[in-house]
């Protein structure tokens, strides 16, 4: 499936946008578990659609033979004048729930389930995004001025902290999935560690980088040396784009 072009204030979907972008030379959607989900297409200036290509606009894409389409924010840009291509870089559109916030929730002895219908309805702002679960054990947990991806995963005291499980995004109905591995056990794992300790989202053309502190890591001074110097690249690779 080559990615489809849409809008940048699309909210449906179930159409054909502006049109695919059957030119590509490469698509590759990259996907760690429980952290990056990204995709990479090199498409020809030549390509039909490519006046139409702007940072912000949505690509919908099949990230892989099992899972639904998903959609993806075009956040970089970059255009090779001697192959007469552009590298286009998008993350997962559910990466703009980094600019929402919980300010002060607790979860006490509930199923995820439950906590993400708390959390949903906490939200400083409105969210037409659904967040499903289905592991059926409780527990409890608090969380104060987080932001919903930071509830989830990737801090302690976040769900996966909490429950195990791992997180499946879908783009028909705009859901975040939290669930169990199709084995039925529950792992209790992070991210690594140059992967987890930020969250890139476009909003009106700026890009934001989280990298919050993380003391039952037990970080040394090298891993957060490392994890700003990793923050630090990849702002010089987005403002140099």
């Amino acid at each position: 499936m080559k990615p489809i072009l849409y809008e940048a204030n699309t909210v449906d979907f179930n159409n054909n946008g502006l049109g695919a972008l059957t030119e590509a030379m490469f698509s590759q959607v990259t996907e760690e578990r429980n952290g990056i989900f990204e995709l990479s297409v090199v498409y020809p200036m030549s390509g039909k659609l490519y006046d139409r290509i702007s940072e912000h606009m949505l690509l919908k894409v099949k990230p892989n033979k099992v899972d639904d389409p998903h959609v993806f924010r075009i956040y970089s840009l970059q255009i090779d004048s001697v192959a007469q291509t552009v590298s286009i870089d998008a993350s997962t559109k559910s990466n703009e729930l980094v600019n929402n916030l919980v300010k002060d929730l607790a979860i006490e002895n509930t199923t995820p389930q439950v906590a993400l219908d708390l959390m949903k309805q906490f939200l400083v702002l409105p969210t037409d995004y659904d967040f499903i679960s289905d592991i059926t054990s409780s527990n409890s947990t608090r969380w104060t001025n987080r932001n919903p991806l930071n509830c989830i995963a990737g801090e302690e005291g976040s769900l996966v902290d909490v429950f195990g499980g791992e997180i499946k995004r879908k783009a028909r109905k705009q859901d975040m999935h939290f669930r169990q591995h199709k084995n039925g056990e529950v792992g209790n794992r992070f991210v690594k560690k140059s992967k987890s300790n930020f969250v890139q989202t476009a909003a009106v053309g700026a890009y934001t980088i989280k990298m919050p502190a993380r003391p039952f890591l037990h970080l040394t001074e090298q891993d957060v040396e490392a994890m700003e110097n990793t923050g630090l690249d990849y702002f010089r690779r987005v403002i140099d784009s």
